[in-house]
């Protein structure tokens, strides 16, 4: 699986994640499968948005024009609705270290999402 990270603004990060190509063969055709998985996270709404995507399609050159099917779902998910903060903690720490973000401070971003869900503050998940 490949990851590629990018900056979209200050306090924005789109992670994608592509998987392997995989080719599936059957009576007489073969079909290839790609999926996509993007996931947006935005420190100021404290949300992250997650993208799926499942391209399927038969190659069959000058036999046919071929087929395919495309399958997409999006998802938004507040920060105070996540079981463990860690990935959150980690993709922060990406923006503002390795790509010269400016988000919010983990800290108040965390905090603020606790007091409005009425939950204790989120944890990362211990061994």
């Amino acid at each position: 699986m490949q990851e590629r990270l990018e900056k979209i603004n200050d306090y924005t990060l789109s992670q994608t994640l592509h998987a392997s190509s995989e080719s599936l063969s059957g009576y007489s055709h073969s079909l290839t499968i790609q999926s996509r998985i993007t996931r947006i996270f935005n420190f100021l709404s404290a949300q992250v948005t997650t993208i799926t995507r499942d391209l399927t399609y038969e190659p069959r050159g000058s036999e046919s024009g071929g087929s395919s099917s495309i399958s997409t779902q999006t998802s938004v998910q507040n920060f105070s609705d996540v079981q463990s903060d860690a990935e959150i903690r980690l993709m922060h720490a990406k923006l503002k270290n390795d790509l010269k973000g400016n988000p919010p401070p983990i800290e108040d971003i965390l905090d603020t999402q606790a007091n409005v869900a009425g939950k204790p503050k989120l944890q990362p998940k211990r061994p």
